[in-house]
């Protein structure tokens, strides 16, 4: 009996050592991703998907992300363009005076003389003009992106780190269920979400990496963690 209990503890500690193992493997040891604008690292045990959000997917902004397996959290990286132009139409307003003259006479007929006197009243007119003019405007995507995120309750901290910018962001406002139509995180409660901004001089658009999770779990965070660290922006 005595034996018996002692292999089958033996057992126990060689599973729970095995699963650590695994755990930690699944964690430490990582995937790579590389697309030729950008490369980075996410655990194995972690999905990605390449057709993150469809409808945003576009030929200046596209969007990326890596699953955890059971859905409960993913990271998301959009490509985002530093700036973008937008047509934009002005309403000028002209304002025009014109003025109209009308001329009056009168007269007085006595027995030796006509006195005739002519006057003459100008009425002007104000009228407004309003023409439409297109011009091209530059939108500053970045900065509107940081104001975005301020809104939503988010503080971004800016850092340099390798040439690197890095926009930094406490806990955001977030909705319920986020984030595509295919593989969607589903949850009864807020999601915790996160954003880092990464921002390398010379290069044409800025990157977004995005946190989410229902479970708040270490892995997410560590999966998280290893993106960003290992995040490259060009060769």
């Amino acid at each position: 009996m005595n034996r018996l209990v002692l292999v089958l503890g033996i057992l126990i500690i060689i599973l729970s050592a095995a699963a650590g193992v695994f755990y930690y493997m699944n964690i430490s040891s990582a995937s790579h991703y590389s697309n030729g604008n950008i490369s980075f690292n996410y655990p194995n045990n972690y999905v990605l998907d390449t057709q993150a959000v469809g409808t945003e997917n576009t030929s200046e902004y596209f969007a990326i992300a890596v699953d955890a397996p059971d859905n409960t959290s993913a990271i998301v990286i959009y490509q985002i363009p530093l700036t973008s132009t937008v047509n934009e139409t002005l309403n000028i307003t002209q304002p025009t005076t014109t003025t109209t003259t009308s001329n009056s006479s009168t007269g007085n007929i006595t027995n030796s003389s006509t006195n005739k006197t002519n006057s003459s009243t100008v009425n002007p007119t104000l009228t407004t003009n309003i023409t439409n003019s297109t011009i091209l405007a530059t939108v500053d995507n970045l900065q509107l992106f940081l104001s975005q995120l301020q809104s939503r309750g988010g503080n971004p901290v800016q850092s340099i780190k390798n040439n690197y910018t890095y926009y930094i962001t406490g806990t955001l406002q977030s909705s319920y269920a986020n984030y595509n139509v295919t593989r969607r995180i589903i949850s009864s409660i807020p999601l915790t979400v996160n954003d880092t901004v990464i921002v390398k001089g010379g290069y044409p658009n800025f990157y977004v990496i995005e946190y989410l999770s229902s479970d708040n779990s270490a892995s997410a965070s560590k999966a998280y963690s290893m993106i960003t660290n290992s995040f490259n922006i060009g060769s």
